[in-house]
């Protein structure tokens, strides 16, 4: 990922290819810039050596595993630091990273639904207890792995991060959002790996068509991210899944956006729409996340025949569901009130 990013960047910084900012592209590097700022701006050409290039390959923070950067936002750093790493906004973060390490040793020892998973243990469970286990303890096992592996590379991309940004380098944050509070397959991504969807946005999304050609691009970009991960059948299972799942998302979205589609996008029946939808897509997002991290593809058909054997459960799941994208339809509309008054505040001085 590194070795793209530096040739893109190279090749973009030749050609004067402008980016998607209103800025001057070839504005020098300052210490207030953001980091998608500095990914857009060019670099000096003499920023484009071997030795930079090597420095970004192999920086030890985030070598292994740490969250991925732009090579422009790692070489305008090495001109202009970031001044917004104080002493004390990084122990602030280093406070975070061990509580979610904390948290994480907890549910650990004290939750077994990894192994259970892992190996498979309902089938060993279910004849220990003489019946099939409920269809709630059997949504219960999925749910709790992909918590936990929301928390585990919680846990690996912070501590990176922290020593990344104790050396006066600042990366983009993984994990922006938590797990529990995403409700379309877009947004999940976009917050889950968020690095990684932002280099995937700048060198994939947007040289592949952008917007315009969507619902074909995805299905490019899902297999390379699988391949990426691992070269496994139930990794490119779960990205063909995202991607069947998307059209439909995308679909859905765009006619809610139409002024002929309930025409008050404020009022409860649109809300209560949109959760509908939301309930739907979050069944999808965990079935398909089922099959690449969970049960696998040749597992999971034996694992919903479990869970749907009692028709009343699913309208039940439906029903949480909705109540959960409820909760977080309200968070938004705090978060976007909130970015609000902090643009017009500063306005009003």
């Amino acid at each position: 990922l590194r070795m793209i990013s530096f040739a893109c960047d190279y090749h973009w910084q030749v050609k004067k290819v402008p980016g998607r900012l209103r800025l001057q592209p070839d504005t020098p590097p300052s210490a207030g810039q953001d980091l998608r700022t500095r990914s857009e701006l060019w670099q000096d050409p003499k920023a484009y050596n071997f030795w930079m290039y090597l420095a970004y390959c192999l920086y030890p923070p985030l070598y292994i595993a740490g969250p991925i950067s732009t090579y422009n936002a790692f070489a305008s750093q090495m001109q202009a630091p970031a001044s917004n790493l104080t002493a004390v906004a990084v122990g602030r973060y280093c406070l975070r990273a061990l509580g979610c390490w904390a948290c994480m040793e907890l549910i650990t020892h004290k939750l077994w639904f990894l192994a259970v998973a892992r190996h498979k243990l309902w089938y060993q469970l279910a004849s220990a207890e003489g019946h099939t286990l409920p269809p709630l303890h059997m949504c219960l096992i999925p749910w709790w792995v992909i918590i936990i592996f929301w928390l585990k590379f919680t846990v690996i991309w912070r501590f990176f991060r922290f020593w990344a940004l104790a050396d006066g380098v600042d990366v983009p944050e993984n994990m922006t959002r938590c797990i529990c509070n995403n409700y379309d397959i877009m947004g999940f991504w976009k917050n889950w790996h968020a690095s990684y969807n932002q280099w995937l946005v700048r060198y994939m999304y947007i040289p592949l068509g952008g917007a315009r050609w969507r619902l074909l691009n995805v299905w490019v970009i899902f297999t390379f991210v699988a391949i990426w991960h691992d070269l496994e059948i139930k990794l490119l299972g779960w990205a063909w899944l995202m991607c069947l799942f998307i059209a439909p998302e995308v679909s859905i979205k765009w006619i809610g956006s139409q002024p002929w589609c309930i025409p008050d996008k404020h009022g409860r029946l649109f809300r209560y729409c949109a959760g509908l939808a939301a309930a739907v897509n979050i069944v999808f997002l965990i079935a398909a996340n089922m099959v690449g991290f969970v049960v696998g593809l040749d597992g999971i058909k034996p694992f919903l025949v479990q869970v749907l054997g009692q028709p009343s459960f699913l309208p039940v799941v439906l029903l949480a569901c909705f109540c959960g994208a409820q909760l977080m339809f309200a968070l938004r509309g705090y978060e976007a009130s909130r970015t609000k008054l902090q643009i017009v505040a500063p306005e009003k001085l």
